[in-house]
């Protein structure tokens, strides 16, 4: 896009600072000492979104006015605005913050290792993914502790134990509507 400012007396190319007077869609007001008022476009380099107050750089270059980066932040919350279609190389990547909240219509995650490591997790998509889906997994060791209750319901529940299985409580109930057969093989003990 084209910006137009007033003809001064500067050379071709040349940087000023001003402050952001007016925000217009992609178009900035921006008075500037040196070159009095300039209607300037971001800059596609521009990551810091301008805001009316901030104090940008910007580059007159013949008819064009660009604004180049945001050099002191107004009262307004910072914006940082990537063209529609960014992506982002790093050898590393490490975000700091105090909450982050990640927002997309399609969130998309690939890589050879997923490592996490949370004090609290709360997610609906795990609870989601486990009613809607069978689970299957294999463990070396596996422990579940429940404080208060904990119910399963199951069309049909089938437990295989290749050693052992044992039932330790207070008061057990076992009940069945229609049928209950136990099937022991060479000793059964009660009592």
């Amino acid at each position: 896009m084209e910006s137009h400012r007033v003809e001064m007396p500067w050379s071709e190319n040349t940087l000023t600072e001003g402050v952001v007077q007016m925000v217009c869609e992609t178009r900035y007001m921006i008075a500037s000492r040196m070159a009095g008022a300039v209607r300037a476009t971001r800059a596609a380099g521009c990551l810091l979104r301008p805001e009316t107050g901030d104090r940008v750089l910007v580059a007159l270059t013949g008819e064009n006015a660009w604004v180049l980066t945001v050099l002191e932040r107004g009262s307004q919350a910072a914006t940082l605005e990537l063209p529609a279609k960014t992506t982002l190389n790093a050898e590393r990547l490490d975000i700091e913050a105090q909450t982050l909240a990640l927002s997309a219509p399609v969130m998309m995650f690939s890589g050879k290792l997923l490592a996490q490591g949370f004090d609290f997790v709360r997610t609906a998509a795990v609870r989601l993914v486990e009613v809607a889906v069978r689970r299957h997994g294999r463990y070396g060791k596996h422990r579940e502790e429940t404080r208060d209750t904990l119910e399963l319901t199951a069309g049909r529940l089938r437990v295989e134990s290749r050693h052992s299985a044992s039932i330790q409580a207070e008061n057990v109930d076992i009940e069945a509507r229609k049928l209950l057969d136990m099937n022991a093989g060479d000793l059964v003990k009660v009592g």
